[in-house]
């Protein structure tokens, strides 16, 4: 079935090829689709000026798999699926891309596809092909010339040594997240460093990191590319800290969307649904109705997602949360969670 899916998901000039036949005649263009009274349809999009309003916009429908898509397309669509949590249509589109890169694309479109077939792995939470995938992205990267090589390999490593790194590993990310965000003055390291720090027991140097990186995401708004990846690591490092106080400025001052996933780079890594974070940061200012409400969206988002690692992640941080005061529960749901992650 899976070969089926892909033979649609490719070019008509693709699949002739493949096939030894003449290269089809182009189709017309498709013409918008009217209503009633005449008026092109409206398209639903997040408007970017509002990120906090995405409950009251309408997802686009996904586009067809019918043929039409080019590698570029399938790589939008890649990004675009992962964001709004459909993971499994994305994966169509990702083995679409991926053979396109194989067959006729450049070293970043083959960089590309290692970069989300290692994202997938992550969230599958298989740790030898993660960590296979993370070098693999590195050396397609700078065959491909591409200056951000270093950038996008450390956004996948990151995830890696965070999942499974051993203590030396940790300390040598912790010295390569401190060059980016001291060295190089990296707004989008800051929130990994702060959460790596708190990791890693570094209260102190955390702590000061959260209230600098905070102000300067507050002054520079919503808009600011990898705000939402930022902002998380923040809210997941007050939380590691046990930092109430801080833990409210998180909960009540990013401002995140209502739905969807947290993505870092370009869909290179998943860290799963906005609700864990809220989730998180309601349980460390103590707000326990709050908690379990978005505990329980992350989880119903995330089982939805098809990513083992990251539910077992949810359930185990839901399942900690509700210790001394629903002890069945918080069994069960640690059962299911290392089950899982035994799994992968």
């Amino acid at each position: 079935m899976l070969d089926q899916q892909l033979e649609q998901a490719l070019t008509d000039e693709v699949r002739c090829a493949r096939q030894g036949l003449p290269a089809p005649t182009p189709s017309p263009p498709v013409r918008a689709r009217t209503v009633s009274h005449g008026r092109r349809a409206p398209v639903a999009v997040v408007p970017r000026s509002s990120p906090t309003r995405l409950q009251e916009t309408v997802e686009p429908p996904p586009a067809p798999i019918d043929g039409r898509l080019d590698i570029a397309g399938h790589a939008r669509r890649v990004q675009e699926l992962v964001r709004l949590g459909r993971l499994h249509e994305a994966d169509l589109h990702l083995a679409a891309h991926a053979f396109l890169a194989g067959e006729t694309g450049t070293p970043a479109d083959r960089r590309d596809a290692a970069a989300w077939a290692t994202m997938r792995a992550l969230a599958d939470g298989r740790e030898a092909d993660a960590r296979a995938g993370a070098d693999r992205v590195l050396a397609l990267g700078r065959e491909a010339g591409d200056p951000d090589a270093w950038h996008r390999y450390l956004i996948v490593r990151y995830r890696v040594v965070s999942e499974w790194g051993s203590e030396d590993e940790r300390d040598e990310l912790l010295d390569l997240c401190r060059a980016r965000a001291y060295w190089f003055d990296e707004l989008s390291w800051r929130g990994a460093l702060t959460l790596l720090l708190a990791r890693l027991g570094k209260a102190g140097e955390a702590a000061r990191e959260f209230d600098s990186t905070t102000s300067r995401c507050l002054a520079a708004g919503p808009r600011r590319e990898a705000w939402l990846d930022v902002t998380t690591d923040l809210a997941e490092a007050v939380t590691v800290l046990g930092d109430p106080a801080r833990a409210s400025v998180a909960a009540s001052s990013f401002g995140w969307p209502a739905t969807g996933m947290v993505v870092a780079g370009r869909a290179e890594v998943c860290k799963g649904a906005i609700d864990r974070y809220r989730a998180l940061a309601a349980a460390a200012t103590g707000d326990r109705d709050q908690s379990d409400r978005h505990f329980r969206a992350a989880t119903e988002a995330t089982r939805r997602l098809g990513a083992p690692l990251l539910l077992a992640r949810v359930l185990e941080e839901w399942g900690h949360s509700l210790a001394g005061r629903d002890s069945a529960r918080a069994s069960a749901l640690l059962e299911e969670s290392a089950q899982l992650a035994c799994a992968g």
